[in-house]
């Protein structure tokens, strides 16, 4: 059973001389009072606050009467890159042992009376009526790629601006790297944000010299995605750096055409300020100035703005 704040060792004492710990992840001072907290059971093996351990009161609750030992999100991981690890490692052993064996079907077979010899060619050949088919047990729903990327979007945010490493570096090397750049930056939005709640960096494109590939970040918790989103003004400070939501390919088109328009009011002489994209809407001094619809930039009058399409800005739309 997992130790929470009960039984907690003692381990340092404040000047009222009640026993405190220190949180492993924000290093800050556990009140036994007022705080809940949990202890380690991993790689880790000290204790942590609720919070920090990405535990909701109810998942707290349960983990504190399981009578599993708890390990906190960096544990876990990397038990389970062990074994996958071990596992990758007995397949290779076993591939190996399999290429070293000669081929033993046909003597097999010949052995067999002529009457089991029919029976196991067509249960090879998937036409015997008594087996299904190796196709049929295969079949499954089609997967809805439109769901699966709404559920990662909750997960998933894009970084742009940070510099890559030199080429012929390792790929551990620049993944680690990137991993420190962007939690460096999240911290700047939030001194709460630490490499555990980043489970994965992924650099989007082919490398380039010329230009530095966006981030795809992906976080344990849906609500830090909304909490960087809602802050990121805070990154201005940060001359190249920007943080955007995980769009797909209408939603990047959408957002490529209202820029477009955006760029060409600018450039007429109406204040940055004054201009802000919502949805696939402009909006010019709170008043909405045009919407894309099926993949052309519709103006609200004809006054506002000349009739603009694709083909005028120079785009395509996104293939289906």
């Amino acid at each position: 059973m997992p130790t929470t704040n009960k039984g907690k060792p003692q381990s340092s004492t404040t000047n009222k001389g009640k026993p405190q710990s220190s949180c492993s992840v924000c290093e800050k001072t556990i009140n036994d009072e007022s705080e809940d907290s949990i202890f380690c059971e991993g790689i880790c093996n000290d204790w942590m606050h609720r919070t920090c351990a990405g535990l909701s009161k109810v998942a707290f609750k349960a983990a504190s009467e399981s009578e599993d030992k708890f390990h906190c999100h960096y544990c876990s991981s990397k038990c389970l890159r062990d074994e996958i690890k071990a596992l990758k490692d007995k397949v290779s052993s076993l591939e190996a042992s399999l290429k070293s064996q000669p081929a033993t079907t046909n003597t097999t077979s010949s052995t067999l009376p002529r009457s089991e010899q029919s029976d196991s060619l067509e249960i090879e050949s998937g036409h015997s009526s008594n087996y299904p088919s190796a196709v049929q047990s295969r079949n499954r729903p089609p997967v809805n790629h439109r769901q699966t990327l709404n559920e990662s979007k909750k997960f998933s945010i894009v970084v742009y601006g940070i510099k890559e490493c030199l080429e012929g570096s390792s790929r551990l090397f620049r993944s680690d790297n990137d991993v420190k750049q962007v939690v460096e930056i999240f911290r700047k939005i939030d001194s709460e944000l630490t490499s555990q709640s980043v489970c994965d960096c992924t650099r989007l494109g082919k490398y380039s010299t010329e230009k530095t590939r966006p981030i795809l970040v992906k976080l344990s918790r849906s609500y830090e995605v909304t909490k960087i989103l809602d802050s990121r003004r805070k990154l201005r400070e940060c001359p190249g750096i920007s943080i955007k939501p995980l769009l797909s390919k209408e939603e990047l088109f959408t957002e490529s055409l209202l820029l477009k328009e955006r760029r060409k009011i600018i450039e007429s002489g109406t204040e940055r300020s004054c201009i802000k994209i919502k949805g696939n809407k402009l909006h010019v001094n709170n008043t909405i100035y045009g919407s894309v619809e099926r993949n052309k930039f519709v103006p609200t009058s004809n006054e506002s703005s000349p009739f603009l399409d694709t083909s005028q800005l120079g785009l395509r739309p996104p293939s289906k």
